[in-house]
């Protein structure tokens, strides 16, 4: 574990293995912090509970900084409380049976009715909110369809055109269904609500309003009609977040810039030279030149409106879900920010994505929503702090957390933290490999003072 650079507000760790692909989740808290207390960790959650019948006061204190002492420790531990899990009947009856196949998300299966018998085509599923595209042959001889290892979300809409073999597309008439657990994850109720109240309401009666409800001193108005204008929100016009002295320079995407790209990155590709980075899902731009002088130099990134401290995009960005762009080789506009270096101006579209072949909504394509998906995990609240000067922060307070960070052997993966002005952190770190191996440990990180 290494602090690797700084940038702006935030700093960026990086952690080494030589462990078969790790996956850690790692918390990055200030070094005086008394809120990470827990009893357990992850090896004497597998090593140690399972093993034991009774109550073991702070496992983890027979996992960290092991001695010979703690060792003989455990070793009275498993005597005392020690229990075996295996039955020998059991184990001579055999291995086990698998009842249930390991699950890789969920699979989408489903038909084509009513296809011509000369048809010869293919079934497309349109980009999504978090899917792109695919294309799936389908004949009239064969005309199922399956997708294995499918992850939607809950609430999510897919929509299925057929292409002909001009690309022409049409709606379909499918019947596709999810086939995935079918279980409810829900507490049977057994009781009446004791607050439950049954209200009867009485019908209104209608009111004529006369004279006499009215007054003399009333005054009646005259109708007023009010009509309004459309506006085209979706317009680089009507975009809030787009400089006046940019609108005129913005490149808009279009049907055939999406056809043509699937991802924002494979068109940046003509332009940059884009590199993939560690963490697999953005990738780094930078100049093009000849190899060697100038290969690297930096590019900046404004990305809605926003000037990123570091040059990246997300690398699977639909083309669809970018509304405009503009290279500026010249950078006129950023002045002394700039660095002499080149400008990419990127803004993401506020209303429906762009599909290749038509939007989704139109008549040409089949609608199912998602009822029984995958949950999307919430992102991690860290709370907004007045100070982190404060004897509160320093014991309580709560820096940074990573849930799933993965390492390839002999690799290297790295984030993004707040730069909180601490001269130290400390990460606590724990995951598993590939192979089973187990990790948990801490590591004090000197950061520094912030400049």
């Amino acid at each position: 574990v290494q602090l690797v650079s700084r940038a702006a507000d935030s700093l960026r760790v990086a952690l080494t293995s030589s462990a078969d692909d790790l996956t850690l989740s790692v918390s990055v808290l200030p070094t005086g912090t008394i809120a990470y207390n827990h009893q357990d960790n992850i090896l004497s959650s597998f090593y140690l509970k399972p093993y034991v019948r009774g109550f073991v006061e702070n496992p983890r204190y027979y996992f960290e900084e092991q001695s010979r002492k703690k060792e003989y420790e455990l070793d009275l531990l498993l005597l005392t409380q020690g229990w075996s899990r295996y039955r020998w009947q059991d184990i001579q009856q055999g291995a086990p049976k698998q009842l249930h196949p390991f699950e890789d998300g969920i699979v989408l299966r489903g038909s084509v009715n009513g296809l011509n018998p000369k048809f010869n085509g293919q079934l497309l599923l349109h980009n999504s909110k978090y899917h792109g595209q695919q294309l799936l042959p389908i004949t009239a001889e064969e005309n199922d369809f399956m997708i294995t290892s499918f992850f939607p979300e809950n609430g999510e809409r897919l929509y299925f055109s057929l292409l002909n073999e001009k690309g022409k597309a049409s709606k379909p008439g499918i019947y596709p269904r999810l086939l995935n657990n079918p279980i409810n994850d829900e507490l049977a109720r057994f009781w009446e609500d004791p607050l439950k109240v049954e209200v009867n309401e009485a019908p209104s009666e209608n009111i004529t309003i006369t004279q006499e409800l009215i007054g003399d001193k009333t005054i009646r108005l005259q109708e007023v009609v009010v009509s309004d204008e459309r506006i085209d929100r979706n317009a680089i016009e009507n975009n809030v977040f787009i400089p006046l002295y940019l609108k005129h320079k913005l490149t808009k995407v279009d049907t055939a810039m999406v056809r043509n790209y699937m991802f924002f990155a494979d068109f940046l590709g003509n332009h940059f030279r884009i590199q993939p980075t560690l963490t697999g899902d953005i990738i780094l731009i930078s100049r093009r030149g000849l190899r060697g002088f100038g290969s690297n130099v930096r590019v900046n990134v404004v990305f809605d409106d926003v000037l990123l401290p570091s040059p990246v995009i997300p690398k699977f960005l639909p083309m669809g879900q970018v509304e405009a762009f503009w290279i500026d080789r010249l950078s006129r506009y950023m002045g002394a920010r700039s660095g002499n270096n080149e400008t990419l101006y990127v803004y993401t579209r506020r209303g429906k994505e762009i599909t290749p072949y038509g939007a989704p909504e139109t008549k040409n394509a089949y609608e199912m929503v998602v009822e029984r998906g995958f949950t999307k995990p919430d992102a991690f609240y860290t709370p907004k702090y007045t100070t982190y000067d404060s004897p509160t922060f320093e014991h309580l307070g709560v820096i940074h957390w990573e849930p799933e960070l993965t390492i390839a052997r002999n690799g290297m993966t790295s984030f993004n933290m707040l730069d909180t002005g601490k001269e130290e952190v400390v990460l606590f770190v724990e995951g598993m490999s590939k192979d089973g191996h187990l990790v948990s440990f801490s590591k004090v990180v000197k950061t520094g003072p912030k400049p």
